[in-house]
């Protein structure tokens, strides 16, 4: 079995496990977005972490466009391509003992599931829908 295929099969299974309640999530503060939630839940014996992410990188095309005398597609259409591209998605993260991550799986088919069923995992939604409904 290909290693992304095992990979989407373990996210698939997290879904899972989490919809049963096997793997109950908690939200915690994102370590490089102090604003964003990310969630943090045990596994086997260790912790993993599912957030959201945002990152700027230099913008290859502008060095190309700063560092070259040949005219680039930017130029014919009038326009400076930008300095920064902004690089974004969702990651799950195994952590160490301290925390940080070791292993992380970026981008995969299913962690958009995995945020969503976590997140409504660690704001426990059933408890709250079951409290208010039987009112």
């Amino acid at each position: 079995m290909a290693e992304t295929d095992r990979a989407i099969k373990f996210i698939s299974k997290l879904v899972q496990l989490t919809q049963s309640k096997a793997i109950e999530w908690e939200s915690t503060s994102a370590p490089d977005d102090k604003l964003s939630a990310a969630f943090i839940a045990e596994l086997e014996g260790r912790r993993i972490r599912i957030r959201k992410y945002s990152k700027e990188y230099p913008n290859p095309e502008y060095e190309r466009y700063t560092q070259s005398p040949t005219i680039s597609a930017f130029i014919v259409s009038g326009r400076e391509p930008p300095k920064t591209v902004l690089r974004s998605g969702i990651i799950l993260e195994i952590l160490n003992n301290k925390g940080l991550p070791i292993y992380n799986f970026d981008n995969k088919t299913g962690l958009s599931d995995l945020l969503e069923t976590a997140s409504y995992s660690s704001a426990k939604i059933d408890d709250l829908m079951e409290s208010v409904l039987s009112k």
